[in-house]
């Protein structure tokens, strides 16, 4: 179970963050500006990818991907406390997190899940966490259609470190309790 919820929580977040990261983007620079912070995004997202892998060799995944989890959750309050002095500033941030480590999240917890499993334990779970993340999917997708209907964006990015938080408690559970993930 804690796998799956994990997988829910992380989906959702990716999906919710993507529609709130363009949302507060747009609200605060014209769409013209969007192609330069898809190549800032681009070129961060692969110094993060080569330092990630790096750190998953260095440190295994079960260090990894909870710390992972908890520097997103400080980022998003970062970026929430700072969005009101400073909200172009807070966009650009929130665009850059969003675009780089949601992926990596993603990603890390695959690898996370593939060090935890046997390949016979894994081809019997992994369906039903892949059936979690549609899930999250799902969620998420109800989440971002509340953007368009008003939800304010600074409280959205407040609650999106709920999912990281949801991840990070249930990933760090999984991996300190193997049967966990047995009874998912």
């Amino acid at each position: 179970m804690g796998a799956t919820v994990t997988a829910i929580a992380m989906i959702a977040y990716q999906v919710a963050a993507k529609a709130t990261r363009d949302a507060f983007f747009l609200s605060n620079f014209p769409v013209s500006a969007l192609p330069a912070m898809m190549i800032a995004t681009s070129v961060l997202a692969i110094a993060l990818a080569y330092a990630f892998t790096r750190a998953l060799s260095a440190w295994g995944p079960e260090r990894v991907i909870p710390t992972a989890f908890a520097g997103s959750a400080g980022l998003l309050l970062l970026e929430w406390a700072i969005s009101f002095p400073l909200r172009r500033q807070a966009a650009v941030l929130v665009y850059l997190h969003y675009g780089c480590l949601g992926a990596l999240l993603i990603s890390g917890f695959w690898s996370f899940l593939n060090e935890r499993f046997d390949p016979r334990t894994a081809k019997r779970l992994l369906g039903r966490i892949s059936a979690g993340g549609t899930v999250g999917g799902l969620l998420g997708g109800l989440v971002a259609s509340q953007v368009g209907e008003g939800w304010p964006l600074l409280g959205l990015g407040v609650g999106l470190v709920l999912f990281d938080l949801v991840a990070l408690e249930i990933a760090r559970r999984v991996w300190q309790r193997g049967e966990v993930i047995a009874r998912v």
